[in-house]
């Protein structure tokens, strides 16, 4: 992976442009998706070929199991103190 490429780390603002287009807009990301069908793929060792988030916007719209390919990073996660 190249210093180009943002990752939606949890905290990084991301404008989601998924499958549903009424949902289409910005949100901060919460982190790796914990919906029902991602923890049975972590407790069944079995993990997709693409990595799925939590969104959440600022009038509490809550998204999940979003790919990755679905969300463009805007603004990257804040920096967390070290130490």
């Amino acid at each position: 992976m190249t210093d180009s490429v943002k990752r939606p780390f949890a905290g990084a603002i991301v404008e989601y442009h998924g499958s549903i287009p009424s949902l289409h807009g910005r949100y901060r990301t919460d982190g790796p998706c914990h919906c029902r069908h991602c923890l049975r793929e972590w407790d069944e060792g079995i993990f997709g070929t693409e990595a799925r988030f939590e969104l959440a916007s600022a009038d509490g719209v809550h998204l999940e199991h979003v790919r990755e390919s679905s969300i463009t990073v805007i603004e990257p996660a804040p920096p967390t103190a070290s130490g």
